[in-house]
């Protein structure tokens, strides 16, 4: 291919894809003496040409091909991704294209068995780490850079909703990614497809278990301060949340006090252990707050006598720490859509009626029912707890014995 300024769409595809040596582009770093390729014009228009009709011009590559060509247009040299050279109207034309080559070549020829592990095909691998190639600003520091931040959002949400997991994997990376620099939209869009879409121990879990930890780690965890005399708020909702914040973080105080023998014990025959408890509380979450104001809160999909049933006696250590690991990052997602929930909610809604088990309540009576049934579940869990822990070593979430007196002494005197 000649050294030239410029170069025909058939040429371009040529020289992008008729490859037969796999991960040429990084055998061949004189990529960058091809004037042409570095022109983020021509790569623009190419690439979201390509985009709308891969097929007919791309059948007739292997997968392998094909990746390699989509690494070579992700790759820095183009500028396809680094936008520094584009509009703002090519940007956003760009991060639309990516959305079209989802559903119009990802979707179309990607095996829907196709594994999910990227490094297990070189086209899927292409596809789920393109995100890894576009720069974004942290510090959101012009509005331009916010609004492709938000479109680049909106595209991997779009990309997300397409019905093949070489797609959702790549929409979960990307959003994965999104979260280090603005965790709101991403968060939420995550955690309401996982909810929705549950995968047990899968792939997606794990994204949002990556999430997870990185909430807990760097933006202070899911656990929020659960002070009630600092609560000021005249509203139904934010009391609410107040006073289910104040549940959760009693529970997660009492889990934290458990090793992983204590977490699977049952205290006595025919009682629940700590762990079974949390299974069943997390069940009831996403059931009930899944969707909350549309459908019926016990849902078709949740089977309330699995969550009540005991666990393996002879479960091993490694097996405990594997199982309560999973519990927990259940815990975290029914919590996460109890909050998104109540976070969408206004007092007006307070007066509409939800279904549970056909029975017809107002959204008030609801959340009145949750925070009474979390209250009573929660209570146990720090119950047993404690008796397995023992009194002499159990640290106090709420006023130790002895302490009222002057815990009330320093509240009237702080005035």
């Amino acid at each position: 291919m000649p050294n030239e300024d410029s170069i025909s769409y058939e040429d371009w595809v040529r020289f992008i894809f008729d490859r037969t040596d796999r991960n040429w582009v990084w055998k061949e770093m004189e990529l960058e003496n091809f004037a042409w390729l570095q022109d983020s014009s021509i790569n623009h228009e190419y690439f979201c040409k390509l985009a709308e009709k891969p097929l007919p011009i791309l059948s007739s590559y292997s997968h392998d091909q094909i990746g390699d060509g989509l690494w070579v247009l992700f790759f820095p040299t183009t500028e396809l991704c680094a936008f520094e050279d584009l509009s703002e109207h090519q940007t956003v034309q760009a991060l639309e294209a990516f959305t079209r080559l989802a559903l119009n070549l990802i979707a179309k020829i990607c095996p829907r068995d196709t594994p999910v592990d990227a490094k297990s095909n070189n086209l899927v691998e292409a596809f789920v780490m393109l995100w890894d190639s576009i720069p974004i600003w942290p510090n959101q520091s012009t509005a331009s850079h916010k609004r492709i931040f938000h479109k680049w959002i909106d595209e991997l949400q779009n990309i997300l909703e397409i019905d093949h997991p070489v797609c959702v994997e790549s929409a979960l990376e990307g959003l994965r990614l999104c979260a280090l620099i603005d965790p709101d939209r991403p968060e939420t869009i995550t955690f309401r497809w996982i909810i929705r879409n549950r995968d047990p121990g899968g792939t997606y879990y794990k994204i949002a278990q990556e999430m997870l930890e990185y909430r807990r780690s760097v933006r202070g965890g899911t656990k929020e301060i659960a002070k009630f005399e600092a609560h000021t708020s005249t509203g139904n909702i934010p009391s609410a949340h107040a006073v289910f914040t104040r549940q959760k973080a009693f529970a997660e105080h009492a889990f934290a006090q458990l090793d992983d023998a204590q977490f699977f014990t049952a205290i006595a025959p025919g009682l629940n252990s700590v762990a079974v408890i949390a299974r069943h509380m997390t069940g009831n979450l996403l059931s009930r707050w899944t969707d909350f104001l549309t459908t019926d809160g016990e849902k078709d999909s949740r089977d309330r006598d699995a969550e009540l049933a005991p666990f393996a006696a002879d479960m091993t250590p490694r097996q405990q720490s594997v199982e309560r690991h999973q519990i927990m990052l259940d815990w975290d997602l029914g919590w996460v859509c109890l909050f998104m929930t109540l976070a969408s909610l206004t007092e007006a809604d307070l007066a509409r009626t939800v279904t549970i088990r056909t029975v017809e309540h107002s959204v008030s009576l609801a959340i009145m029912r949750q925070l009474d049934h979390y209250a009573f579940h929660v209570g146990q869990i720090n119950t047993i707890a404690r008796a397995l822990v023992g009194t002499d070593n159990w640290k106090w979430f709420t006023l130790p014995p002895g302490a009222t007196a002057e815990f009330n002494k320093k509240l009237r005197n702080r005035k």
